[in-house]
Order: structure tokens, then sequence, then C-alpha cells
């Protein structure tokens, strides 16, 4: 026990050093690591080289970066943090990862040139109520901190753009930020776009993905007020095909309920003139009414409370005739608490309109 204390205090060691170097990226990351103590609950000699071979990867190699990821097991999501491979001699290859939840420490000690090599592993007790970085974008977004999300996720998924779970939260994080930001519409018209690139590049690697699906077309959508016409009209057909495959993987997404709304809204807007010229580029236009942008706004409201989806109910009952349904949206859409800039917003259209 002596030696494995006196050992794991040598991989501290390690891992100041190696911090120092600048082979951590942020010291949020390093806390993180320091919390997965696997001696917590395996105070040994075993479980001490195994972390002290880990750190000595990390000092010998400044660059070795950390970074969130998912890895799915069957059903199960797990999250994890995953140390890059370092770039040693041949001879030697050595990794490591630390799961946030389960506090599971591997390393790959030299023997082989690659992930095949001999490898062990030691698992602790976990620490309920520590949450993980992507736990941590999740509650900023529900949260509504926007600015802060998009500094936390944005360089992560740059880090690891072939990881779906960053680059859909990546997506989202633009997307959100763009809607705190109602003044500014050369930065919101970039973000949408380079959440747009984000998105449809995860749904490449993975069309099976209800997330990526639903980003796509809900940034596409967004992005419609900075096009022309033609160009809106064109996409109409992608937006549409996006969100209705994001609607039956995910049916209980109130976000996409709101987005295949906001097309809805916009496709029976279209004017006579742009409906002709449709016909003419495309042959068949878009199609849909106010009455079934409603239908969507509602359940939108109905899955999740918010104020867009009772806003856009209200503009829908308004193209209607429904004056005293439309007041009763806005009504609603006010009573709800607010936060951040998006929400200003619609407050303000909603007493505009109620005047």
């Amino acid at each position: 026990r002596e030696l494995a204390q006196r050992d794991y205090g040598a991989s501290r060691g390690l891992f100041s050093r190696a911090h120092r170097k600048g082979a951590l990226p942020s010291e949020l990351h390093r806390r993180e690591i320091a919390a997965a103590n696997p001696f917590k609950a395996h105070r040994t000699m075993h479980a001490a080289l195994l972390l002290l071979s880990a750190a000595a990867a990390l000092a010998l190699q400044p660059h070795t970066t950390l970074i969130p990821t998912k890895l799915r097991a069957g059903a199960r999501t797990q999250t994890s943090i995953i140390g890059h491979r370092a770039q040693l001699p041949s001879t030697c290859y050595t990794a490591f990862s630390i799961n946030l939840r389960c506090r599971s420490v591997r390393a790959v000690v030299p023997g082989g040139s690659g992930p095949e090599a001999a490898s062990s592993s030691v698992t602790t007790k976990s620490e309920p109520n520590e949450p993980t970085t992507l736990d941590r974008a999740d509650q900023m977004h529900a949260e509504k901190r926007f600015a802060d999300l998009f500094d936390l996720i944005a360089p992560l998924a740059r880090r690891e753009p072939d990881n779906e779970e960053l680059a859909w939260r990546s997506a989202r994080a633009h997307h959100d930020l763009a809607g705190d930001l109602p003044r500014d519409d050369s930065r919101r018209e970039q973000l949408f776009r380079d959440g747009l690139a984000i998105a449809e590049s995860a749904l490449a690697r993975n069309a099976d993905s209800g997330l990526c699906h639903k980003w796509v077309g809900i940034l596409l959508g967004s992005l419609g007020e900075f096009l022309s016409s033609k160009e809106k009209i064109a996409n109409a057909f992608r937006i549409k095909q996006s969100l209705e495959k994001a609607a039956a993987l995910r049916p209980d997404d109130s976000s996409v309920q709101l987005a295949l709304g906001e097309w809805a809204f916009k496709v029976a807007a279209i004017s006579w003139v742009e409906r002709n010229a449709a016909k003419v580029l495309f042959g068949t236009p878009p199609e849909s009414t106010y009455e079934e942008a409603l239908a969507f706004f509602e359940k939108s409201a109905q899955l999740k409370p918010n104020k867009k989806a009772m806003y856009k109910a209200a503009l829908a009952c308004e193209k209607l005739n429904r004056k005293d349904k439309a007041q009763q949206w806005l009504r609603n859409a006010l009573d709800l608490p607010s936060s951040g800039g998006a929400d200003a917003e619609t407050d303000r259209l909603c007493s505009a309109m109620l005047r």
C-alpha cells in the first residue's frame, strides 16, 4: 500500500509537469483527470503503475490532448474523456482513457505498435452528481447560457470533427447563439452557415441520426432569410425531407415540430408569382397551409411549452382570422419566464401584436 501511494504521488507529479508543458488543453480537464483517482477504491500497485503509464505518455508528448466523446455500447451511452495516441517510438504504443462516470482507467503499455498491444484496466467507484463536459453543455443549453455553451463546445467539436455527439451539439450551439443576436445579421448568417456545415458533415457519416437530420433541417431553414427566393424554394424540399426524417426518429422532440411548423408557415406564405416561378424551375412547388403550420406549432407547445412555438401559433391564427385564439397564444407566451436575447425578442414581438 505504501508503495502504491508513492507511485501514485510520482504519477501526479508527472501530470503536473505535463500540464506545465501544455500536454493538457485546459485547467478544467486537469481537474477532471485528477478527480478520476483510482486509489479511492483500489490502492494497489497495479493501479498505480497503470496511472503512471498514462501520465508518462502525456509527459513524453506535450501536444497530446484530451477531448470528450460518446462511446456507444448497444443502447447504452457512456461519456468519456479519451486520450489521443501519443507519438512514441514505433516499438512502444501508449494510450489511456478515463471514464468520468464509472472512473475507469485503461492503459496500453509497451509491447506493441498499435491498439492490439497488451492492456489492463481497473475500475473504481463512481462519483454521483459530478457532471461531465457534455452534461455541463446540456445544462448550459437548458439554462439558455448560449454564449458560454458556444465557447465550451465549439472548440471541442473542431478538435474531433468525427464525433457525432460533439457535432450536433456544436451545430445547436451555432443556431442558439445566432438566435441570441437578433440585431447582428452578418454574424447570424455566418453562424447559421458554419453550423449547417457541421451538421451536414456529421449527417454524411451517420445517415440514421435523428439529431443530425434535425439540425440540418433547422439550420437550412434558418439560413433562408439570407437567401434569394429561388434558393429558398430549392432548399424547401431538402428542409422538409430532413425534418420529416428527424420527426420519425424523434417523435417527442418539440423543436422538430416547431421547425416543421416554420417550414409549413413559410411555404404557405409563398406568393403567386413565386409559386409559378417554382413550377417552371422545379415542376412541382412545395405545398402547405397555415392550418398545417398551426398544428405543428400546437404540438410543439404541447410537447414542451416554449415562447417561440406559442408566438408562431399566434401568427398562424392571425392568418386564419382567429383573433381571440391568437391573443390567447400571445398571453401564454408572455406568461412563460424569459431568459436570453431570443426570449426577449419574442416577448417584444408578442407585446407588439397585443397592442
